[in-house]
């Protein structure tokens, strides 16, 4: 697998919070899920978090956002559109199936299909709108841009979309069985037209890190969209 190593961290589920990810770049951190709170990172690291971004609402994806929020109020956290009513509700966002309902922060940008994030130093992150798990559910792609121009796929987190050997659950608020496997084709058309490496990783919500050719080898719903 693709060793990155000193540009993407994980801090692990434990029950309560999501998989979170940091990614290190030129302009500081950006994370992925916060789902654990700034006390959860070391403090260094904590005073280079830039942007936050969310791959879906529900509350084990994003339950550190009031502190990230309200320890640096600048801080741009983004979410696809569909998903920011889940950010009041806490019977949308799921935390009342924690048996700890709670509201989390609203998001302050949008994630729009196939537009970027811009991360610094030819760097960015292209969203894919993946809806089923959540209205709004998206995979975010990590790029290079090469200095050809052309853009390199590094890796793709993807949320609750879908896991090692599974998917996520599709019923809860906004989730659709049916939306879910059409954004599982969208994914494996996704990866067929930029080419994505066998040994790129795939960041996913919960469970281990995996690799493209390891997600499509073993997720059996991968292989059905494949088809």
């Amino acid at each position: 697998m693709l060793n990155l190593r000193g540009l993407v961290t994980v801090q692990a589920e434990d029950g309560l919070h999501a998989n979170s990810y940091a990614i290190r770049t030129s302009n500081g951190l950006a994370v992925i899920d916060p789902s654990h709170t700034p006390e959860a990172m070391a403090g260094g690291d904590r005073d280079l978090v830039q942007v936050l971004l969310a791959t879906h609402g529900h509350y084990d994806h994003t339950s550190g956002t009031l502190d990230w929020l309200a320890r640096n109020p600048a801080l741009a956290y983004y979410m696809q559109s569909n998903d920011k009513v889940m950010s009041r509700d806490p019977s949308r966002n799921a935390s009342v199936l924690f048996g700890r309902p709670q509201k989390t922060a609203e998001p302050t940008h949008f994630l729009n299909e196939e537009e970027t994030v811009s991360l610094g130093d030819r760097m960015h992150l292209s969203v894919l709108h993946t809806p089923g798990h959540t209205a709004g559910s998206v995979c975010l792609v990590l790029e290079e841009v090469l200095p050809n121009g052309l853009r390199k796929a590094l890796a793709i987190f993807t949320g609750d979309t879908v896991f090692t050997t599974s998917i996520g659950r599709h019923d809860l608020p906004g989730g659709s069985e049916t939306a879910l496997l059409a954004s599982l084709r969208k994914l494996v058309n996704f990866g067929r037209k930029y080419t994505f490496f066998s040994d790129m990783p795939v960041y996913s919500g919960h469970g281990r890190v995996s690799s493209w050719a390891e997600l499509l080898h073993l997720n059996p719903w991968l292989r059905q969209a494949m088809r």
